[in-house]
């Protein structure tokens, strides 16, 4: 093999292999074509890999299909992984792509900003537009309302009657 599938930037991709069955056999091929074997999944750049079928495994991390690995070997070349994600959904935005962390252009925490509050579904572009367009509109009519003067109304009471009370 004139090069390795899993370097990247002259550094080896890091794959966390702990939850697959066949870890060992994976861990093989990662490091037989330049990558890393990573023994714990906590590295800022370490991608975490699984045999399960989709489905929502994590609420806090990301999961991606080891047949990501063997499809990166047939192809001689890095797939796009975020094709190859086990979650229901993603936890990031949808223009956040993962293989930046692969080629160790970014790490998970310079992309923790991308993550959605409440893990809730991302809003496509559209939606955003609309939202942003409904807010500018509406925002107008809100800050018009507030300017108008409270005026107190207040009744007299004599002295007498305030003693009364």
């Amino acid at each position: 093999m004139d090069e390795f599938v899993f370097m990247c930037n002259l550094k080896a991709v890091s794959l966390y292999l702990g939850e697959c069955r066949e870890s060992a056999d994976l861990g093989i091929l990662v490091e037989a074509n330049g990558g890393h074997a990573h023994p714990n999944p906590t590295g800022d750049n370490t991608i975490i890999m699984s045999d399960a079928q989709p489905r929502s495994l994590s609420k806090k991390r990301q999961i991606y299909s080891v047949q990501f690995i063997t499809d990166s070997v047939a192809a001689n070349k890095l797939r796009k992984l975020n094709d190859y994600l086990c979650n229901f959904s993603s936890h990031y935005k949808p223009i956040f792509d993962v293989n930046a962390i692969l080629r160790r252009e970014k790490t998970w925490s310079e992309v923790a900003r991308l993550k959605h509050p409440l893990n809730r579904e991302p809003y496509e572009e559209a939606e955003d537009v609309a939202l942003l367009n409904y807010v500018a509109q509406n925002h107008k009519d809100y800050v018009s309302s507030k300017k108008k003067k409270f005026t107190p109304t207040y009744t007299r009471y004599s002295k007498q009657e305030l003693s009364k009370h």
